[in-house]
């Protein structure tokens, strides 16, 4: 599936191969626009009529479910045609503990880009406990995701993954998708969609957000703190993506390097390295392999009937789960491990990984909605980007992703992107930037890049994470502290500066060896070593001959 910018806010989020990410995604694109236009609002919000909220149920795609308060409006499809297509808007509202909370509540902006708030962020108050405390938050599904006007791109959902590298066909399945779509796709691009967060805080009777964007998320953030500053109190940007930075082309170099630490990592920790020892090899060879058979055929057994099954591995696969499994510093822990079974001939386990991931991004990506922005804001500016082909070639993704985004964008329509879009942003106004040390997708050195100009700014790296790095361990009370000030200075950061990476499972048990530690640091329990749960994962009945 192919990698949005996963920017999405679910860390095992990025997509096993390009066509799955057509069809679903999660970290990843002709009619021209004038840019300059688009900040011409008409002056119709004057008199906003207010919103109803009705108490209602929301669930998630995993199947969990929870009460809360939504409300629906209508926007200009085009705010230079105020009167002509109007579409929906969702907005689901999570009430504050106090009876009379501040006034300046919390909007949460999701990544993608193409998910919707109402689904990542659905159990805000969960993950956040201590921003509830104070005020309300609100999950504004952006237009083109959830019940905004989903851009869903049905032609590709059901697409088969041995025509991953012909492109006509991809450029055929873009083609189909632009016909399916329910609006005009070059409306859905951020300029738009923050034009449509402004009208919903006046509309609303808001003084101001506190806004929290993860990955394409700070991208929205950084923009609307840009066209808007007045509307905004406080900024907290989680995974950074500066603005003058075009999504696409170095996703595979970022990995490429997560993946590198990853290996020395392992080399270093002494009982990663007798259990796993020549893994980077073996990787290798691993993914030479299934490059040069593309489909595996697999026998294996079914884990809720029992009885075997066979399903096809390929190597987008594999390239895939190797990308979303470095995103989470748990699922990097359990890597090594996979790897190294499915080199020696146990692919189920690796598999079965990789299976799960692509059925949980699920309708995690509206596609339609993704493609709008990317095809706007980053394929323009390739051209002015000095992209590296040899390299993208040496990296275990290869320059697969960046050719399909080039494909599927020469077919779609630009959308609005206004002037001083790609520009690093210039403000006073707080913001807490945040990082996991080992993200390989949106790492510190990118919210270094967008600091440069925000002069009342703090930068958190947390140590041995990945991306999403906010709603690890302490770091939700962190942003809450930040939020609750209005100021970066002085905050508490003891706790988040002293995690380390968890460590590595050396089996399927977890990362200990007879009660004896992995490693210093470890997160987990000590166990005793037994038997491999090769039944459990489901041993596969091939041999790769490496």
């Amino acid at each position: 599936m192919m990698p949005g910018l996963l920017l999405i806010n679910n860390p095992a989020m990025d997509m096993p191969n390009f066509l799955s990410y057509l069809r679903h995604l999660a970290a990843v694109l002709a009619l021209s626009f004038s840019c300059s236009a688009l900040m011409a609002a008409p002056e119709t919000e004057a008199a906003l009529p207010g919103l109803s909220f009705e108490p209602c149920a929301r669930s998630v795609s995993s199947g969990w479910s929870r009460r809360a308060e939504c409300a629906s409006t209508v926007v200009p499809l085009d705010y230079q045609q105020p009167e002509a297509e109007q579409i929906e808007l969702s907005i689901v509202r999570l009430k504050s503990r106090r009876s009379q909370p501040e006034r300046d509540p919390m909007l949460m902006l999701a990544g993608g880009p193409g998910q919707a708030a109402s689904e990542a962020f659905l159990f805000a108050d969960h993950r956040y406990p201590k921003l509830i405390e104070n005020r309300d938050i609100y999950l504004i599904d952006q237009r083109g995701t959830g019940d905004s006007t989903a851009m869903r791109c049905e032609a590709m959902k059901d697409a088969d993954l041995s025509v991953q590298r012909d492109w006509h066909e991809l450029q055929r399945l873009t083609d189909e998708c632009l016909q399916q779509l329910p609006a005009d796709p070059r409306f859905f691009t951020t300029s738009v969609a923050i034009r449509d967060f402004e009208y919903l805080r006046k509309q609303l009777g808001i003084d101001q957000w506190n806004l929290l964007g993860v990955s394409y998320g700070t991208r929205v953030a950084q923009h609307y703190l840009r066209q808007y500053p007045n509307a905004i109190r406080s900024v907290v940007l989680d995974s950074v993506l500066p603005p003058d930075m075009n999504f696409g082309p170095d996703i595979a170099l970022e990995s490429e390097k997560a993946l590198q630490n990853l290996f020395l990592r392992c080399e270093a920790d002494k009982h990663c390295a007798e259990h796993f020892p020549d893994l980077s090899t073996r990787t290798r060879a691993l993914l030479q392999k299934l490059k040069n058979e593309p489909v595996l055929q697999l026998q294996l057994e079914d884990l809720n009937t029992g009885l075997n099954q066979h399903r096809d591995f390929s190597h987008e696969q594999l390239v895939g789960m190797i990308r979303l499994s470095l995103y989470s510093d748990e699922s990097m822990a359990l890597l090594p491990l996979l790897l190294y079974q499915a080199s020696n001939g146990n692919v189920a386990p690796l598999a079965r990984t990789a299976w799960s991931y692509q059925d949980s991004l699920g309708e995690a990506i509206n596609l339609g909605m993704h493609n709008a922005v990317v095809c706007s804001e980053d394929y323009p500016f390739y051209r002015q980007q000095d992209i590296d082909i040899p390299d993208l070639e040496r990296s275990y993704m290869g320059p697969m992703l960046h050719r399909a985004l080039v494909k599927m964008c020469e077919r779609w329509p630009q959308g609005p992107v206004d002037d001083d879009f790609k520009q690093l942003v210039s403000s006073d106004k707080p913001v807490l930037l945040i990082s996991g040390e080992l993200d390989p997708i949106t790492p510190p050195a990118y919210a270094e890049r967008a600091k440069e100009k925000l002069t009342n700014a703090r930068h958190v790296v947390l140590p041995g994470q990945g991306h999403s790095a906010s709603i690890i361990a302490c770091a939700p009370d962190l942003v809450a502290e930040f939020v609750n000030r209005a100021s970066a200075e002085a905050l508490p950061i003891g706790c988040v500066i002293e995690l380390q990476a968890s460590a590595f499972f050396l089996n399927f048990n977890g990362p200990f060896v007879s009660g004896v530690e992995g490693r210093a640091g470890d997160k987990g329990q000590a166990r005793t070593e037994t038997s491999e749960l090769e039944g459990a994962s489901g041993r596969a009945a091939v041999e790769l001959n490496l």
